[in-house]
């Protein structure tokens, strides 16, 4: 084993990284204490001083497990080198990892000075600052303490006269290169810094500003030693201490989306730069809070990435909650569109992620199977049982068990309502193009017509009718399918009927 590693494991203690108000001593050398690493009342942390000196831990909460470099490569989110590099400073040792530190300081020294050029550049294009404050609605303030900038199309010509190393600058993302030739690649487009943890640029984005611009909206850096996609949190800087102190986040995907939210007062924001959630980037989440708050586009792609990102979520066992906004919105044209307080009414509305999947209607099911898969690799029973407990108290399935024999095949003593019949009739005997006009316009109302609907629906699933429900399909079924006029007229004349049933209801009471 290299002489600075084993020099570094004597040296530097995991106690040193932990309240000493909370160690509780467990024998001569060894202590307990509550999980760094996860939120609970009863210690499962465990540290044990080796003969050498070094200390090593198991964390029971988690099961993880290790020496000093483990410790901190978890609790900080760090690689190897880099904690290496922290704790041979720490003890004042010159190790193989120093150069990776060397070429940091001048990838930030090379973002420094290109970014400030950036900035000098936004205020000479009046029409790019116009966009920003006038349509994105930033205000002058957020611009500055954002660092916003813009770039024409002189980054190389900038670089070469101030004799920055263009080799590092093509790292970084900042230039391209072609048969040895290096050429500009950030034309015409909005500039945006990304921020580390201690306030320094690691890295820039560039986003589309020209409508005739056929590069994609946003280009984010390359991964290099400074920034790692899966594990960076755009400009945690700002936004850490009040997740923190509101002891919850509220997960965003664009960066204008996170600025908008933060200049209005959501500070508490985190945005990850895409529609995936890595599992990096929610251990760092973690550290400052177990709640997560799901607010990303309302389309398809959004929808889908809220599903990828839940199991993960799920998996590490913290807690969820979706944020639903307008078709078509996202946080960023929302708070424009409606305001800061129609905002804040959708934080407060949010639905717990058991009570998402319960609305998600056709949907449902095949979401329960993708979370049955997952609840087994959460760590702690404890936040299993959670899972199991909670879904079957509030949509009365138990998925610990086998998730469609429990649903489709359960039968309901209770009756179809008439709203149930009439949807259920509309939906046997219609084409199937017309399908999703009828689902759109009605909705069922009881347990047994949601699971008739369901089974109807679900045709991939080698589902059995009940006796019962075969007689109603067959009382339902009509000899020819029904036309898009006669299920436009049925629409009409029982949205109609519960029209004038709802008024005389509000004048009897």
């Amino acid at each position: 084993m290299n002489d600075n590693i084993i020099k570094i494991k004597k040296h530097v203690k995991i106690t040193d990284y932990i309240d000493p108000a909370k160690l509780i001593k467990n024998g001569d050398k060894n202590w307990k204490c509550l999980s760094p690493f996860s939120s609970e009342k009863t210690p499962s942390f465990y540290i044990k001083e080796e003969p050498t000196g070094a200390q090593i831990f198991k964390c029971f909460s988690t099961g993880t497990a290790g020496d000093i470099f483990s410790f901190l490569m978890e609790f900080e989110n760090k690689t190897f080198p880099e904690v290496v590099q922290e704790l041979s400073e720490k003890i004042g040792i010159i190790n193989e990892y120093s150069k990776i530190k060397i070429s940091q300081k001048k990838y930030i020294e090379i973002l420094n000075k290109v970014n400030n050029k950036f900035k000098f550049l936004l205020d000479q294009e009046q029409s790019v600052k116009d966009y920003l404050i006038n349509i994105r609605k930033l205000t002058e303030e957020t611009i500055e303490l954002f660092k916003i900038g813009y770039s024409n199309d002189s980054v190389l010509t900038f670089l070469t006269n101030n004799n920055l190393d263009l080799a590092l600058s093509k790292e970084l993302g900042l230039i391209g290169e072609s048969n040895a030739n290096y050429y500009n690649i950030i034309k015409n487009r909005i500039t945006i810094p990304l921020f580390s943890k201690d306030d320094n640029i690691i890295g820039v984005t560039n986003r589309r500003f020209l409508e005739s611009d056929i590069y994609p909206k946003y280009i984010n850096p390359p991964n290099n030693t400074l920034y790692k996609k899966n594990n960076y949190i755009f400009n945690l800087n700002f936004s850490a201490e009040h997740i923190k102190k509101a002891d919850a986040v509220i997960i965003v995907e664009g960066h204008f989306d996170f600025i908008k939210l933060y200049q209005s007062g959501f500070k508490n924001s985190a945005c990850i730069l895409g529609t995936m959630l890595y599992s990096g980037q929610i251990k760092e989440l973690a550290k400052l809070t177990e709640n997560f708050y799901i607010c990303l586009d309302d389309d398809p792609a959004g929808k889908r990435a809220i599903i990828k990102n839940t199991k993960e979520i799920i998996k590490q066992g913290y807690n969820i909650f979706v944020v639903e906004l307008e078709s078509g919105e996202d946080p960023d044209s929302y708070i424009d569109k409606y305001g800061i307080k129609e905002f804040q009414k959708k934080l407060n509305n949010a639905k717990n992620f058991i009570e998402y999947i319960n609305s998600q209607n056709e949907d449902m099911i095949e979401l329960l199977e993708d979370i049955s898969e997952i609840i087994p690799k959460i760590n702690s029973t404890i936040k299993q049982q959670f899972w199991y407990k909670n879904i079957k108290n509030y949509i009365g399935i138990d998925i610990s068990k086998n998730i469609k024999k429990e649903y489709f095949e359960q039968i309901k003593s209770k009756p179809l309502s008439e709203n149930d019949l009439i949807f259920l009739r509309l939906f046997i005997n219609s084409n199937d193009e017309y399908k999703s006009l009828i689902v759109s316009n009605l909705k069922t109302e009881t347990e047994n017509g949601k699971l008739l609907f369901l089974k109807l629906k679900n045709k991939n699933y080698n589902i059995s009718f009940s006796d019962e429900e075969t007689e109603t399909i067959k009382l339902l079924k009509s000899k020819t399918p029904f036309t898009k006029d006669k299920i436009e007229k049925m629409i009409k004349q029982h949205n109609e009927k519960n029209k004038i049933k709802s008024c005389l209801t509000k004048q009897m009471s």
